[in-house]
């Protein structure tokens, strides 16, 4: 399981980064890790660590590259994803 012990410092990797305000790395390591515990069909780590942490980043940022990225994981529409951030 490589793809599993790759991704796992990555939430951290990004925490960090966060807080320094470099956003845009952050951004992309959370959607990496998504991806990758996705795959591995990993919902518990899904559920528990990579759409909490997006979620909270998209409420900082409203970046919709963060709705994008999500909703090509899980292979739905960008307003679907939005739909359920709001609602």
């Amino acid at each position: 399981m490589e793809g599993l012990e790759q991704v796992t410092p990555l939430p951290k990797k990004s925490s960090l980064l966060k807080g320094v305000g470099e956003l845009t790395q952050a951004k992309s390591y959370y959607l990496q890790a998504l991806q990758i515990w996705a795959e591995f069909n990993d919902g518990y780590s899904v559920q528990t660590y990579s759409l909490p942490r997006l979620v909270a980043l998209y409420q900082q940022t409203q970046d919709e590259e963060i709705l994008v990225g999500i909703a090509s994981v899980f292979g739905v529409g960008v307003e679907e994803v939005r739909g359920l951030l709001e609602g």
